[in-house]
């Protein structure tokens, strides 16, 4: 997927965002901020990594980092075509799924499975389901 472009906001990605938006600022994060390429698009949010560290040590373990003006992002990236589905989600460049099964939320991985086969509208609720009890998760 190409990286999203200067062009402006996403329709896309900002539906995406104002429905993540909830469970990622509860969880520490600044609200998304979306961008489109011409075939994906992409949101990240953004919390200070010193805080996400002391939040969720048990998350992203595998990332630290010193500079004081860190961030530890949540990205999640659509491709647009044929229609948009949601393609991935990384914390911290580490793969959702990956993420859940090293820190033993498998139950959760299911629910993630089909969500490049589905329109994002569709797998979205999923998502913000698993993110709300990733980071409730202690």
């Amino acid at each position: 997927m190409r990286k999203p472009s200067d062009a402006g906001r996403s329709p896309v990605g900002t539906a995406i965002a104002e429905a993540l938006n909830p469970v990622m600022t509860a969880a520490g994060f600044a609200p998304g901020q979306s961008g489109e390429g011409p075939t994906g698009a992409a949101v990240v949010y953004c919390s200070p990594h010193a805080h996400f560290r002391s939040r969720y040590p048990h998350l992203a373990v595998g990332v630290d980092n010193d500079d004081p003006g860190a961030c530890t992002n949540l990205n999640v990236y659509v491709d647009l075509l044929p229609e948009p589905h949601i393609s991935e989600a990384h914390l911290d460049g580490v793969p959702l799924q990956q993420q859940l099964r090293e820190t033993g939320h498998d139950d959760l991985i299911p629910q993630l499975a089909t969500w490049a086969s589905r329109p994002a509208s569709d797998a979205l609720p999923e998502l913000e389901s698993v993110l709300e009890a990733v980071f409730s998760r202690r």
